[in-house]
């Protein structure tokens, strides 16, 4: 199980990496808004836990369980928006 702060990470990175862009530590911090530094431990951390490969100055991809652990929480984000919407009323651009 992945705490909330990972599941940020894992997240940022799939986001930037779709369509064949890279994720640096830089992109990673900028999206989350946190600093670089904190990134670099992130990543260290999810790559012990076998979710990226961490190359210092070349970026950071996601492994095939990255990939699949990923795709579980961006499904899971997509059903909780589609509930708020459909269930309680809230508007697409209020739910994410």
């Amino acid at each position: 199980m992945l705490s909330r702060s990972e599941e940020d990470h894992v997240k940022a990175v799939h986001s930037l990496l779709q369509g064949g862009a890279t994720a640096s530590t830089t992109d990673i911090a900028e999206r989350l808004g946190i600093k670089a530094s904190s990134v670099t431990v992130m990543l260290k951390k999810l790559a012990e836990k076998g979710l990226m490969k961490h190359q210092p100055y070349h970026g950071v991809q996601l492994t095939a369980k990255g990939k699949t652990a990923a795709l579980k929480l961006v499904r899971k984000h997509r059903l909780w928006e589609t509930f708020l919407v459909a269930h309680l009323g809230f508007g697409w651009d209020e739910v994410h």
